[in-house]
């Protein structure tokens, strides 16, 4: 099976104040908001209780891998 890596480097220009809990958490969102990301795939436990913000739908790894039948 070939792989696709398809990759944007951003560098936010917004700060968001989303997750109290940990701030840094919040460079996450940006960078996705910025990316035009529809997802966020994460272990983290801040990101994952939100499940989504705004468009951008924030999964477990084997949750994404299951999606898209990987798994």
């Amino acid at each position: 099976m070939d792989k696709l890596y398809v990759v944007s480097v951003v560098t936010p220009q917004m700060k968001l104040t989303v997750v109290e809990e940990d701030p840094a958490d919040n460079r996450v969102l940006e960078c996705a908001v910025l990316g035009g990301g529809s997802f966020i795939i994460s272990s983290n436990k801040h990101l994952l209780r939100m499940k989504k913000y705004k468009a951008i739908v924030i999964l477990k790894p084997t949750t994404f891998l299951t999606l898209i039948r990987l798994k």
